[in-house]
C-alpha cells in the first residue's frame, strides 16, 4: 500500500507570547524505507516547512507507524531554523485522522548513530555500524549532536550536520549540505565547500573561503584570507572587486565647529575610508589598497596657516594643515574635512567640505540636476526662409537618463534629428499654458511680467521681444520644441539682443525637463525671421541663463 500521510500543523512565537518567529522546520528521514507490499524504496528526504506571516506552518508528512513500511516505528530528524532558535530534535509521527500539532509531538532521546531510542546500550557488533576514533572513514551521513573538532583535514562526500560547534584546524571539503550552528575553519588551505542550502551562525575562517553554490549564514562571516565567489561564470575576490569601485572619503563625523576663543576651531570624531587604485597598474595584494581610518577629533585647535587652512587625515589617522587646497592626488591619498579662513587670527569662515562617500548614484543625480541639461552638438536654430518658420540643425542633448529606453549603453545622451520648418508649441510662464503645435512664431505677443496672459506688444514697429527655445529628448519631433513668449518689450532689436540673459525671468515649470537652445529677438512687426534687421537668432551655450 502507498504511504500514509498525517497532516502537522505548527506555530512557533518568540517568548514574548506575541511575536511570530521567521525562518523554517525541515523534518528529514535518516534512512531508507522499504514498502515490503508494493515493493518500493524510498530513499531518505527532507520535507521543508516556511513559517508564514503568523509563525505558522502546515505540511503534509508521511506516518512513521506504517505496518507495511520498514523499519516500524522509524524517526524524523527535526531542525528548527529561525532567526532567533535553532535546534535539531527527534519525533515519531504515528497516523491520526485531523491534523497533528507539532508541539505535541513528544522529542525523544535517539541516536541517529545507532538508531536507538532512549539510549539503551548496543553490542559493539557488527562493526558496520561504528566509525574507529582514527583511521576510519564513512561514505553515510555524519550527524553530530555535539561540538565537532578536528586537528587535521575533515573529508565528507555527503552531508555533514553538526549540532553544536564545528572547529576544524585542517581543509574541510564538504559535497554534500554543511550544517552548523557556527564554524571555525583553521589554518591551511581554509574551506572549500559545496553550499547547497547550508546555515550556519558565525562562520569563522582564518585562510581562504572559496564557495561553489549558496552559502546562507544567519551569524557573522569573518575571512582573514581571501573572499572569493562565483558569478556567472567569473571568479572574483569580493573585496577586491568592491574596493575597486569604492572612493576615499568619509563615512561619519569630521565636522569643522566654532570654538568658544575665536581663534581656534574644533573638529569632531571622523571615520573613513582610504581607497588606493592604480587602474593602470597590476591587480595585487596591495592593490588596490583599503586602508580604515579613524581620527578622535579634537578641540580647540589652531590652525596653522593664514589666511586659509586646510584639514585632511591620513592613512595613520593623523591631521593634515596645508594652506594650498588639496591636489587631485591628495584628495585621494587623505581625507579631506574642510577649511577655514582667518583675518588677524580670527575666524571668519569655517567650511566643512568632505568627500561624502555614501550614495555616491544619489551625488551623481545632485550634479546633473544642478547642471540641468545642455545641447553637447549641434540643435542649431536659425531662419527657414523669408516666413516666420524657423529651423533645427540635428544635435544630441544630454539629459539624465532621457534615453535609456532607446540605448541602455548611451542612456543620458539623445540624438535628436533636424527639423525644417521646426514643430513646436507656444507656452507662458503659467503651468498648464502649452498651446496647439505650430511652425509659426507668434511674433506680435508676449506674456507680461510672466503673468500667463499672452498680450499684443504695443509700441512702435520697431519694438521688439525675446523667444525663448527650448527642446526636450522626446520621442515625437512635435513634442520636443517649446518656444515661451517673452516677457518684456524693448524699444529697439538691438535693445532686445541686448537684454538677454539680464533682468527677471520666469520659466514655466515644463522645462525643468528641458534644454534652451537658444533665443530669437524679433521685432513685433516681422514677417522675414530671415532679415537680420526684423529678428536675431542667438545660441545659448551649454550652461546659459535664461
Amino acid at each position: 500500500m502507498a504511504l500514509t500521510t498525517v497532516q502537522v500543523h505548527g506555530e512557533i512565537l518568540e517568548l514574548d507570547g506575541l511575536t511570530p518567529a521567521v525562518g523554517t522546520v525541515t523534518f528529514r528521514t535518516l534512512i531508507e524505507l522499504r514498502d515490503v507490499v508494493d515493493n518500493i524504496v524510498y530513499p531518505p528526504a527532507a520535507f521543508v516547512a516556511t513559517l508564514d506571516l503568523l509563525g505558522e506552518f502546515t505540511i503534509v508528512l508521511p506516518a512513521t507507524d506504517n505496518p507495511d513500511v520498514l523499519p516500524l516505528n522509524w524517526v524524523y530528524q527535526v531542525y528548527i531554523n529561525t532567526a532567533t532558535w535553532t535546534r535539531t530534535q527527534y519525533v515519531q509521527l504515528p497516523f491520526a485522522p485531523g491534523v497533528t500539532e507539532f508541539a505535541d509531538l513528544t522529542p525523544l532521546d535517539y541516536d541517529p548513530c545507532t538508531g536507538i531510542t532512549a539510549a539503551a546500550p548496543f553490542p559493539p557488533d557488527p562493526g558496520s555500524l561504528f566509525v574507529l576514533k582514527s583511521g576510519d572513514t564513512m561514505t553515510g551521513n555524519l550527524i553530530i549532536n555535539a561540538n565537532l573538532q578536528v586537528n587535521g583535514d575533515a573529508g565528507v562526500s555527503d552531508d555533514l550536520t553538526v549540532g553544536d560547534d564545528l572547529s576544524v584546524l585542517g581543509d574541510v571539503g564538504v559535497t554534500g549540505l554543511l550544517t552548523a550552528n557556527s564554524a571555525s575553519i583553521g589554518t591551511l588551505s581554509g574551506l572549500t565547500a559545496n553550499f547547497t542550502t547550508g546555515t550556519f551562525g558565525d562562520l569563522n575562517v582564518t585562510d581562504d573561503l572559496v564557495v561553489g553554490d549558496d552559502a546562507q549564514i544567519t551569524g557573522d562571516l569573518n575571512v582573514d584570507g581571501t573572499l572569493t565567489a562565483e558569478y556567472q561564470g567569473v571568479n572574483g575576490d569580493v573585496m577586491r572587486l568592491i574596493s575597486s569601485v569604492l572612493s576615499t572619503g568619509v563615512t561619519s563625523g569630521g565636522v569643522l565647529t566654532a570654538n568658544g576663543d575665536p581663534t581656534k576651531i574644533d573638529i569632531s570624531a571622523m571615520t573613513g575610508w582610504i581607497i588606493d587604485y592604480n587602474a593602470s597598474g597590476a591587480i595585487g595584494a596591495t592593490n588596490p589598497m583599503i586602508t580604515y581610518v579613524t581620527y578622535p577629533g579634537t578641540t580647540a585647535l589652531t590652525p596653522t596657516f593664514a589666511p586659509t587652512t586646510w584639514f585632511s587625515i591620513d592613512s595613520a589617522g593623523a591631521l593634515i594643515q596645508q594652506a594650498n587646497r588639496p591636489t587631485p592626488a591628495e584628495r585621494r591619498q587623505r581625507v579631506v574635512l574642510g577649511t577655514i579662513a582667518s583675518s588677524g587670527g580670527i575666524m571668519v569662515q569655517i567650511n566643512t567640505l568632505p568627500a561624502v562617500q555614501s550614495q555616491p548614484l544619489q551625488q551623481y543625480q545632485d550634479l546633473t540636476e544642478g547642471l540641468r541639461g545642455f545641447s553637447t552638438s549641434g540643435n542649431l536654430i536659425g531662419p527657414n526662409g523669408v516666413n516666420l518658420n524657423f529651423n533645427k540643425t540635428s544635435g544630441t542633448v544630454f539629459f539624465r537618463g532621457f534615453d535609456l529606453t532607446t540605448n541602455y549603453q548611451d542612456p543620458h545622451n539623445s540624438p535628436l534629428a533636424a527639423q525644417t520648418p521646426a514643430q513646436f508649441r507656444h507656452l507662458t510662464a503659467l503651468p498648464g499654458s502649452t498651446g496647439p503645435v505650430t511652425t509659426t512664431l507668434a511674433v506680435g505677443s508676449y506674456d507680461p511680467g510672466g503673468l500667463g496672459v499672452v498680450t499684443p506688444v504695443g509700441g512702435g514697429a520697431n519694438t521688439s521681444t525675446n523667444f525663448r527655445v527650448w527642446i526636450a529628448p522626446a520621442p515625437s519631433p512635435a513634442a520636443q520644441i517649446l518656444v515661451q513668449y517673452g516677457q518684456n518689450t524693448y524699444a529697439s532689436l538691438a535693445a532686445a539682443r541686448s537684454g538677454i540673459g539680464t533682468g527677471s525671468y520666469i520659466p514655466n515649470p515644463i522645462v525643468a525637463a528641458a534644454v534652451l537652445l537658444g533665443w530669437i529677438s524679433v521685432i513685433r512687426t516681422a514677417t522675414n525671421l530671415s532679415d537680420p534687421t526684423q529678428a536675431i537668432f542667438t545660441q545659448a551655450g551649454k550652461f546659459a541663463t535664461p
